[in-house]
């Protein structure tokens, strides 16, 4: 009979646990807006570098301005890609990104990218040009870093500027106490 009592006292006693670790815990007095990812590294990782450039490609190419110079043109435009310069003291791969961003538009067939020291080819008609900045910021509890991608597209016949966007990634980690 003894053993009747605590099997049923047993899923009782689980159940209480169970409740109090999902009313309590550690992380309770923490936003769970802005509470920081225990797997995510306080840095820039080559994901974002490519998530920036299919998100910056997309919006470029869905731009007013994009599709006013190819209408004038009357054909795909031809896009160099310029320097992508770090602004931050962290190494970012800029050739991957550059690599991201020229198989995001070449892949969307709205554009022909110009191939780097290849003679013969196409005079490109708009150069795409960037940099990423961090700047880094101290809240309550956490440090949070945030990154932008900064894109400009210039038209090489008139000199112009003709579109410009960022891609911002935030990162957080916790603060030393």
């Amino acid at each position: 009979m003894f053993m009747i009592k605590s099997l049923s006292v047993w899923p009782v006693g689980l159940l209480l646990v169970a409740i109090g670790v999902s009313c309590g815990g550690a992380g309770r007095n923490a936003p769970a807006t802005t509470q920081p990812s225990a797997e995510r590294p306080f840095r820039w990782l080559d994901s974002d570098g490519k998530q920036a450039a299919d998100d910056l490609a997309a919006k470029l190419l869905a731009s007013p301005a994009f599709h006013k110079v190819a209408a004038a043109l009357g054909r795909a435009p031809v896009i160099k890609l310029s320097r992508l310069r770090n602004r931050s003291a962290e190494e970012i791969d800029r050739e991957k990104i550059k690599h991201h961003l020229g198989r995001a538009l070449l892949n969307s067939g709205k554009v022909t990218v110009a191939a780097p020291g290849v003679p013969g080819g196409e005079a490109p008609d708009l150069l795409l040009s960037g940099m990423i900045n961090v700047s880094a910021r101290r809240l309550a509890d956490r440090w949070q870093r945030t990154y932008t991608l900064s894109l400009t597209l210039a038209n090489l016949k008139t000199g112009a500027s003709i579109w410009i966007d960022s891609y911002e990634v935030k990162v957080e980690k916790r603060a030393r106490q």
